[in-house]
């Protein structure tokens, strides 16, 4: 009981500080935060029962290091070198009764079938997003800036 006792009177202790303020109001939720985490989370007995803090550092430790690792393995998949692709989205008066049009660039050396294509995107796309049409390009046409003209598309 005394064990408890101390838990909430810490763990209020600990929501007074994090808030900055020793208001009443913050002393009595921090009481009651307390004795709802004491309540949830009972400390551990002889028999092996509760909370074992040395078990919740262990998995805080597994879960830092993992999103570490995982934040590590994302930044290494965006600056990893790849296929630069230009792209543009351009919203033009269609005339056609899809509101999916595509134009797209082939790589030099590359032919590109706009039918296959078309078949490609319905086998991943949902159907209202499959490109009615798809105009194949030489290249984008651009700006004196190097800017995407959209409205020679």
């Amino acid at each position: 009981m005394i064990t408890r006792a101390l838990l909430v009177a810490w763990l209020t202790l600990v929501w007074v500080l994090l808030w900055g303020e020793p208001s009443v109001g913050n002393v009595v939720a921090g009481v009651l935060l307390g004795i709802l985490v004491v309540a949830a989370f009972p400390p551990g007995d002889e028999q092996g029962r509760g909370v074992h803090p040395l078990a919740v550092l262990s998995f805080g430790w597994w879960f830092a290091k993992a999103l570490v690792i995982a934040n590590l393995q994302v930044a290494a998949q965006i600056i990893r070198p790849r296929l630069r692709l230009e792209e543009g989205i351009v919203a033009v008066p269609l005339r056609c009764s899809s509101p999916v049009v595509a134009t797209v660039v082939a790589r030099d050396g590359h032919a590109i079938d706009a039918d296959a294509l078309i078949e490609h995107c319905r086998a991943r796309l949902a159907p209202w997003e499959v490109p009615k049409a798809i105009t194949v390009a030489d290249a984008l046409p651009r700006t004196a800036a190097g800017k995407l003209l959209r409205r020679a598309l």
